[in-house]
Parts: C-alpha cells; sequence; structure tokens
C-alpha cells in the first residue's frame, strides 16, 4: 500500500530511449520522438528507414511514455488512455495498423 502523500506521477516516465529512438514529454504534455521510423514507431502514420535527428511531434496532453527497443512506444494521456504505435508483430498494440487507442479508464 502506498502511503497517503505518495503520488503515481513521481513515477511517472517523461524521456526514455536508447541510441535507436528517444522519446519526450515537454512542459506541455506533447510527446516528441526521433530516431528511426521502420516500425512506424515515430507515430506518423509512416514506415522508412531513415534516422529523424529532429524531434517529431507524435501526441498531445500525454503524462507517461515508455519505448521498447523492439520498436514500439506507448503512451498514457491525461484521460487516462493508452495509445501505441510500431511494431505490432508480437500482437503488443493489438493489431497491425498505425497509432491505436489500446485501452481507456474511461466508462
Amino acid at each position: 500500500m502506498l502511503p497517503a502523500q505518495a503520488s503515481i506521477k513521481a513515477h511517472y516516465t517523461t524521456n526514455i530511449g536508447d541510441p535507436s529512438n528517444l522519446y519526450q514529454i515537454d512542459e506541455n504534455g506533447t510527446l516528441w520522438g526521433c530516431g528511426y521510423n521502420n516500425y512506424g514507431q515515430l507515430g506518423q502514420g509512416t514506415q522508412d528507414d531513415d534516422f529523424h535527428e529532429e524531434m517529431v511531434k507524435i501526441a498531445e496532453n500525454v503524462v507517461h511514455v515508455d519505448y521498447s527497443q523492439s520498436g514500439f512506444v506507448i503512451w498514457l494521456t491525461e484521460d487516462k488512455e493508452l495509445y501505441g504505435c510500431g511494431m505490432a508483430a508480437t500482437g503488443a498494440l493489438l493489431g497491425r495498423e498505425g497509432w491505436k487507442k489500446m485501452w481507456s479508464a474511461a466508462p
């Protein structure tokens, strides 16, 4: 059990990556990414073999991001909705489309 003063927000990840990709949430809650896009992991609805040095906007109202070295990224929004994009071959993203909503706490 967490102490009453504990906040889950204190454990959100806002900057994650490796030599292939970097993802960052700015102070306005915008998720940005750079690096490879060979699986569509930059959330632009495209795939290519280029290395994108400049950050591209992926989503807004984001509070947490996580990245897999298997070529996909997931993020949680302020509305408690979980999205993801990138390689879906293992079924981790519930299909093979571009980025999509995977889960929602909304009724």
